[in-house]
């Protein structure tokens, strides 16, 4: 399996006080920054994309561990979608994804 690229460490979701904004950080850096405005019907939604991006790492992590034990024990034709996982994977890290 490819060694991912991006930012290291946890990240997290931080909602800035201004600007109904909230920035995806990890150690102190900004990854990225979801802006809505106001509180209106957007805020709720860019809220969840904020928490979803700020999982991000920790999803591809699992994923990543859950092929490898399907690539490693199994018998037969796996009770998961291994092209999906594999598409998911290839697309978080960057790479070409084949359909």
């Amino acid at each position: 399996m490819s060694a991912t690229k991006h930012t290291s460490g946890s990240w997290e979701a931080v909602r800035m006080p201004i600007h109904g904004m909230w920035l995806i950080q990890a150690n102190a850096t900004n990854i990225a920054g979801i802006s809505v405005m106001g509180d209106g019907p957007g805020a709720e939604q860019a809220e969840a994309n904020a928490h979803l991006i700020a999982a991000a790492p920790e999803l591809l992590e699992a994923l990543m561990a859950i092929m490898e034990f399907v690539d490693d024990h199994s018998i037969g034709e796996p009770r998961v979608s291994p092209a999906l996982a594999r598409t998911a994977i290839a697309k978080a890290l960057g790479q070409e994804v084949k359909s």
